[in-house]
């Protein structure tokens, strides 16, 4: 990729994760209970990229741009983006619409 668009916006939070099993960075996730959250399920919306996991403390991406791993046909532009089955993102019929800004093999970077 020709440019960066790595930390414009970002916002996080560390949640706890369910049952305190670390999740694996890159996934995307959603909120199991309070202050808690669960890797998505594919179909599933999602509110956040993991960053990182360790003791069952997960640093959570909510807002700004991110890159994950992707799955299907995905093009800049605004998606509605869904969890896929591979714990990284695809583009689905429901869920959140968000901003994709530059997609490579494998991957996507999109605006939380």
């Amino acid at each position: 990729m020709k440019y960066s668009f790595d930390g414009i916006g970002s916002v996080t939070a560390t949640f706890g994760t369910a049952s305190g099993a670390d999740i694996a960075p890159g996934t995307p996730v959603k909120i199991s209970a309070a202050a808690e959250v669960t890797a998505c399920a594919s179909g599933e919306d999602f509110v956040g990229i993991v960053l990182s996991c360790r003791a069952g403390c997960a640093c959570v991406q909510l807002a700004g741009c991110v890159t994950a791993a992707c799955s299907g046909t995905l093009t800049p532009g605004y998606a509605k983006l869904n969890a896929d089955a591979n714990g990284g993102i695809t583009s689905g019929t429901s869920g959140r619409e968000r901003l994709v800004l530059d997609v490579q093999t494998g991957s996507a970077t999109i605006m939380l």
